[in-house]
């Protein structure tokens, strides 16, 4: 026997694995203990959720796993990217900027000052002169203005480097190339102005921008003569203005007065302030009574609705005299009753109480009527009463509103009287100071220096390059991260364990290395121990945590969805329990599309269904070769049990109590029943199937089944008598998200060495069953 047999097999004297518990068997039920591998993540039950470094280095990696599964997608919108925005962004050769500084010396600014030289701070007229020269700087006029201080030929040496093939020199073209290559900017709490242009030819950029600061200066020179002449005139016009609007203002206050009879709006407010809360808390006991009769009334009618003597309603119970009347009809009733025992309906006596326990009734039920009808009354007076405090309220408070109203409109006319008489002493002291700054020079702002050509350390090309490269990184990195956010298929461990909250038993690497033929026999072949331990290891986590207590266990093994597996999976694991020394059986249920006759190489004209055809017989010897099921004993000692053929309708055979009779027996003979069956997410098979006692296996593909629709297969096999055991994850990339799982099954670098050979043959035969 070979190191990896020495390893991978158990005691043969014992059915389970030897050392478990110190008599060679594990205990059915048992939880795994410590130290045994497991799958199933410890940082998802009764951990700390406190984020560990070994766990930022885990989402790193799986970051960088997920980036390099999605790789080319992202690499192609990166692409795309990079075409997209280069080609917009980067089509022109770069151009050279040139500015100048200006620097703002205002006279003009003081005629127009409120209060603020004497102190020597910056005033908000001046700040506010500043923020309009800038913005006039940047608008569309100036850059018309601007564009006429150029020659013909000046203005031909600019814009031919921006004219396309073909298109010749226009005034419209060159207004709206100053317009867009022209900038203006100022720097912070600072009164200097820099002026830029940019373009192609640095020594055409630095001509613009001299020619446009020389503009924009000359242009505010002329305009501050104009204002500074102006400005006197319109302050002096100002101040009548005033003088004749404080005098009007005046004069509407006396007229409101004496229109109103009012000598002190303060009294009158508080007058109508003390009647409106009389009437307000008037209104509101009103409305609290009325309520109450409300809720009363509506009791009363349900009760009414309910019986035409509620007793169960306060309010009518305790109408005049209803408790005595009631009273006094139950002890009729109760004498009644006693002598109904000694006389007949039609004895006199019993006649004379009938009636009388109907008067009583009558005398009730009017009572209870008049108790409603009283109560209605007093709903209707209460009514009348809120609606009348209503009316009273609403024309006090119109009355009042009409005072306040009048009361604002008199303070605000005081208070433009007094507004205006401070303007009026303000413009009256700028008038003065007009007269004074008019002679003064309308040296206004100066330029600095002459236009230079700034070099940044990033220029606007080297920017754009930047910027497309970044998104480009960007699209590389976010392309791959969104897809898999969006994609909703089952990836990974992780997802078995925290999105489906499942224990993962096992993990089965991708097989694309070994024959196709091949991959249902990787444990009957042992063709590489690295492709053979993920199986047995699987095996040995079936056998921890199976909780069934029979000597015979069932396992049913099935997917969410065609594809995925299952079939590979079954083979493998039924050919594992027979080398620990299980007598097993694999019974191939999936009787729409069967596929282990094909597997193993046998005949599949006896098996489920040529027996079922046959009358379900279970009387003759069912492990003989003559019988229906036509049970083979395969090379390694595994038994099985084919479909028989094909089924459309394989449900009438799955309910039917013979097979269940057929599970019974089979139990009998053999230790580890692996049942094959369709994919439950499709087919309702596997599920009649589960029926039977015993437990599920759930396979798993990666980037195959949506998460959803897995969950809903796993709520569907738990309501059966095989609930989910586990699942196992199939067709795993040791690169992706499953490093975890990989890890265990990496043998190269121990030193595990398979002789070359030949592979035992794979062909079953049919022997009777011992």
């Amino acid at each position: 026997m070979s190191n990896f047999e020495q390893r991978d097999r158990f005691d043969s004297s014992d059915r389970n694995p030897a050392g478990a518990n110190g008599n060679g068997s594990y205990p059915y039920g048992a939880s795994r203990s410590a130290g045994q591998p497991s799958y199933s993540s410890s940082s998802r039950k009764g951990t700390s959720k406190d984020l560990t470094m070994v766990d930022l280095i885990n989402q790193i990696r799986n970051m960088f796993a997920i980036l390099r599964r999605r790789f080319f997608a992202g690499l192609f919108v990166a692409a795309i990217v990079a075409v997209g925005l280069g080609s917009f962004l980067l089509r022109e050769p770069p151009e050279q900027t040139a500015m100048t500084t200006i620097l703002a010396q205002s006279t003009f600014d003081e005629v127009l000052n409120r209060a603020n030289v004497a102190t020597g701070g910056k005033d908000d007229d001046q700040e506010m002169f500043l923020i309009n020269q800038l913005s006039f700087l940047k608008s569309r006029r100036f850059a018309d203005m601007a564009a006429n201080e150029f020659t013909e030929e000046e203005k031909k040496q600019l814009l031919t480097p921006y004219l396309e093939q073909g298109e010749t020199f226009t005034e419209t073209g060159f207004r709206n190339l100053v317009g867009s290559k022209m900038g203006a900017d100022r720097e912070r709490d600072r009164e200097l102005f820099i002026i830029s242009f940019r373009h192609r030819d640095p020594e055409l950029a630095k001509l613009a921008t001299d020619r446009i600061a020389s503009k924009f200066v000359s242009f505010l020179q002329n305009e501050t003569k104009n204002a500074n002449r102006e400005a006197a005139q319109s302050l002096t016009r100002q101040a009548e203005t005033l003088e004749e609007e404080i005098s009007s203002i005046n004069e509407k206050i006396r007229a409101y007065k004496l229109e109103k009879k009012i000598t002190s709006i303060e009294d009158t407010t508080e007058l109508l302030q003390e009647r409106l809360a009389y009437i307000e808390k008037s209104q509101t006991q009103a409305s609290i009574e009325r309520a109450t009769i409300e809720t009363q009334l509506a009791g009363a009618k349900v009760a009414m609705e309910n019986s035409q003597t509620p007793f169960a309603n306060p309010t009518l119970a305790s109408y005049g005299n209803n408790e005595e009347l009631r009273k006094k009809r139950v002890d009729l009733m109760v004498e009644k009753k006693a002598l109904s025992s000694r006389y007949g309906p039609k004895h006199p006596a019993m006649i004379e109480l009938t009636n009388e326990i109907e008067g009583l009734s009558e005398a009730i039920q009017e009572n209870f009527a008049l108790a409603y009808e009283e109560l209605e009354s007093q709903y209707d007076m209460a009514l009348k009463q809120e609606a009348k405090l209503r009316k009273e309220l609403d024309r006090s408070f119109s009355e009042s509103q009409e005072i306040d109203a009048l009361a604002d409109r008199i303070r605000r006319l005081e208070e433009e009287a007094r507004a205006k008489a401070l303007a009026l002493a303000e413009v009256s002291q700028r008038a003065s100071m007009a007269d004074v700054n008019s002679s003064l020079p309308a040296d206004v702002m100066r330029v600095i220096d002459s236009a230079y050509i700034d070099s940044p350390f990033l220029s606007e090309y080297k920017l754009n390059i930047i910027f497309v490269s970044g998104c480009s990184l960007l699209a590389l990195f976010a392309v791959p991260l969104t897809l898999h956010c969006f994609d909703d298929k089952l990836k990974s461990a992780t997802d078995v364990e925290v999105e489906l909250d499942q224990d993962l038993i096992g993990g089965v690497p991708k097989l694309s290395r070994t024959r196709k033929k091949d991959r249902p026999h990787v444990v009957r072949d042992r063709v590489d121990p690295s492709k053979v331990e993920p199986f047995m290891s699987t095996i040995v986590q079936m056998e921890l945590l199976s909780s069934q207590e029979s000597s015979s266990r069932t396992f049913v093994v099935t997917s969410t969805i065609p594809g995925e597996g299952k079939s590979t999976i079954a083979s493998n694991i039924a050919s594992g329990f027979t080398q620990l020394g299980r007598k097993t059986l694999l019974i191939d249920c999936d009787l729409r599309r069967p596929s282990q006759h094909l597997m193993n190489g046998i005949d599949s004209k006896r098996g489920l269904v040529y027996w079922s055809n046959a009358g379900y017989s279970l009387e003759q010897d069912l492990f003989s070769v003559d019988s229906p099921l036509g049970i083979h004993a395969l090379d390694d000692g595994t038994h099985l049990l084919p479909s028989g053929g094909s089924c459309v309708h394989p449900t009438k055979i799955l309910v039917s109590a013979h097979f269940g009779r057929l599970f019974d027996a089979l139990r009998e003979h053999y230790d580890v029943i692996i049942v094959d069956t369709p994919p439950a997410g499709l087919f309702p098979d596997s599920l009649i199937v589960s029926q039977q006692p015993g437990e599920t296996l759930l396979v798993a593909r990666e980037e195959k089944a949506k998460l959803p629709k897995i969950r809903r297969v796993i709520t569907d096999i738990n309501k059966t008598n095989a609930p989910l055991l586990g699942m196992v994850l199939n067709a795993f990339s040791a690169s992706s998200l499953n490093a975890r799982v990989a890890d265990k099954y990496t043998y190269r670098d121990y030193g595990y060495k398979m002789k070359k050979g030949k592979r035992p043959k794979t062909k079953g035969r049919r022997v009777p069953v011992a």
